[in-house]
């Protein structure tokens, strides 16, 4: 027989005891465990259908957050294409000449990353320039392939050098090593013209993360 003095102490207990302990000590003392088991329902009902609801939700987008992040922001899985290093002449004689063109630049961007681009779930294709001297390219990536491109409105970044920084970079043994120097001493600029979610949603982290720009973007973005 269930008593308001059983139903008291479960109440009571609960607090600092288990149900499986509770129904333990209640079991040595007498009570038979029919009893001790509609008295712990009423006591403690089973968990709420809006509690269940509620978990599953936070695990669905903890799901989410985990695709968005390994996936469209900072994509972990993406094998990098394997592009033939087009022939460059790098004689002093040719930086008088018009040497580096859309294959060089491609390379150069492969090596950095940009092949992680990608379009963003809200729409738009990922768009960077990149330019020169007087010289000004436009490039987009589909299915990881860096493609040259004619459309030209809104770019999401903007690549500044000159020709002979491009042409070291591109005669050196180490192209990472030889695009981070550059960048830190300023003969490569970077400026970010898209808002930090479209960024975020096209994959530009990986250049962030190559140029070693992480840090500085993610605090621009919360300043601003």
């Amino acid at each position: 027989m269930i008593t308001p003095e059983l139903k008291n102490y479960i109440k009571e207990h609960v607090k600092t005891q288990s149900l499986s302990q509770m129904k333990e000590d209640l079991l040595k003392v007498g009570w038979p465990e029919e009893d001790l088991k509609k008295a712990f329902n009423e006591v403690s009902p089973p968990v709420k259908k809006w509690k269940i609801i509620y978990l599953s939700l936070n695990v669905l987008f903890a799901i989410v957050g985990i695709y968005a992040y390994f996936f469209i922001i900072s994509p972990s899985f993406v094998s990098k294409p394997n592009i033939e290093k087009p022939w460059m002449n790098l004689s002093n004689e040719s930086l008088q000449q018009e040497v580096v063109k859309s294959e060089h630049l491609i390379f150069l961007l492969n090596e950095m990353g940009a092949y992680n681009l990608h379009n963003s779930i809200i729409g738009g294709k990922p768009l960077i320039s990149f330019s020169f001297g007087n010289q000004q390219y436009y490039f987009t990536v589909e299915h990881k392939n860096i493609i040259s491109t004619t459309d030209i409105l809104n770019p999401d970044i903007k690549i500044e050098t000159t020709q002979e920084t491009i042409m070291q970079i591109y005669g050196s043994t180490n192209i990472k090593e030889a695009v981070l120097a550059d960048y830190k001493n300023g003969k490569i600029g970077v400026e970010l013209l898209a808002g930090m979610p479209t960024l975020a949603l096209k994959g530009y982290k990986s250049l962030y993360d190559y140029l070693g720009m992480a840090g500085s973007v993610v605090r621009n973005f919360f300043r601003g």
